[in-house]
């Protein structure tokens, strides 16, 4: 294998780490990447091909009272997630 890359194996490091860090973890049932950040990653495919979740994200205007709201919306299916 390290033949066939002939050292160009770094090339595929930050979407090995990637999908690595964004995969969830059975002992766990969350991602590395949720537990530092709170929520799921937005992979870069639903940047091109937007998602019902960031079509919602990108409607709103950002302002204090919405990012609390949001913040608040996160807290509660975080806490269904441990139900």
């Amino acid at each position: 294998m390290v033949y066939e890359y002939e050292g160009g194996w770094s090339v595929h490091l930050p979407d090995a780490l990637w999908a690595y860090r964004t995969s969830s973890r059975s002992a766990t049932g969350f991602s590395p990447y949720s537990l530092v950040y709170g929520s799921d990653a937005i992979s870069p495919i639903e940047i091109t091909i937007p998602t019902a979740r960031i079509e919602a994200v990108n409607d709103l205007e950002w302002d204090t009272k919405s990012c609390s709201e949001w913040h608040l919306l996160d807290l509660e299916a975080l806490d269904e997630k441990e139900r």
